[in-house]
């Protein structure tokens, strides 16, 4: 039998050995793998149920007595596929925050460059359920793949945008880069370059038809790709060298702790020292 350690108090009565009493560690192990693999699963199955939804309904022309399309599909807004890509851009830009201001605490560079990305995708978050970016279609009146006239403004800031983080896509490790970089070309192809084909149909046929349907669905699939992809990329800056980021909940560290029992503020130093060094 093993008995607690205790200590004698005044009059000899024993008690508990403090370090007895130390309230359990709770830590939770986050694999940067495991949670790609997880959006791009959950963006599979939602994508799949938007296309199913598309072409029962245009294609086959069934009823839809359950609401189903308003619920599912990808050309619609306030449903399942927007709560999704919202709530991945909204993830994003709180990770980015974390990144950028345990960036600025560790004296690194580019903080404002981690900041923009923050600010970026909080904005991108709000488009995606109040469609900001649609009202730019009233500027313009051309034809053809220009049909949906917010991508001439949409283009050019993007350019830029791109030109300005030139020099910290150089600066951040090559793994990182080639993330954001894959994640970036996703998510800007669909919303951007398929965006021109489905201008190009809708100028010709309308957007009530299949064909419509299948091309949007293209679009936004890519988008929720892109945004999966950046998201898991983030996950990845904020890992520590085993590869793996530790949240940890319950007392401080001691001076003779493990170093492998890291807390989430020393993940955070730890990948982002190391993002400096790269």
């Amino acid at each position: 039998m093993t008995h607690r350690a205790t200590e004698s108090g005044a009059g000899g009565e024993a008690i508990d050995n403090p370090a007895d009493t130390v309230p359990p560690v709770l830590q939770v192990t986050v694999d940067q793998v495991l949670i790609q693999r997880f959006l791009l699963d959950i963006i599979v199955v939602v994508a799949m149920a938007g296309l199913m939804v598309e072409i029962a309904e245009d294609g086959l022309g069934m009823d839809d007595p359950y609401d189903l399309v308003d619920l599912f599909s990808l050309s619609y807004e306030a449903n399942i596929p927007t709560w999704l890509s919202g709530t991945m851009h909204a993830t994003s830009a709180i990770l980015l925050a974390l990144i950028a201001s345990r960036t600025l605490q560790n004296g690194g560079r580019f903080v404002r460059h981690w900041w923009g990305l923050s600010i970026v995708f909080a904005y991108i978050s709000i488009d995606e359920f109040v469609t900001l970016h649609e009202a730019m279609n009233s500027w313009f009146d051309f034809d053809g793949v220009l049909y949906f006239g917010w991508v001439i403004p949409a283009g050019i800031i993007v350019s830029i945008f791109v030109l300005s983080y030139l020099q910290f896509l150089a600066h951040i490790p090559a793994i990182t880069r080639f993330r954001f970089v894959r994640a970036g070309a996703i998510f800007v192809g669909g919303a951007m370059g398929v965006e021109l084909a489905l201008g190009y149909w809708t100028d010709l046929h309308g957007s009530s038809n299949l064909g419509y349907a299948l091309i949007d669905w293209v679009e936004e699939t890519m988008e929720m790709i892109g945004a999966g992809l950046f998201l898991a990329a983030n996950v990845a800056v904020l890992m520590d060298q085993t590869g793996q980021l530790r949240i940890v909940a319950g007392p401080a560290k001691a001076p003779g702790d493990s170093p492998d029992d890291a807390t989430l503020t020393d993940a955070l130093a730890s990948s982002t020292s190391e993002s400096e060094a790269g």
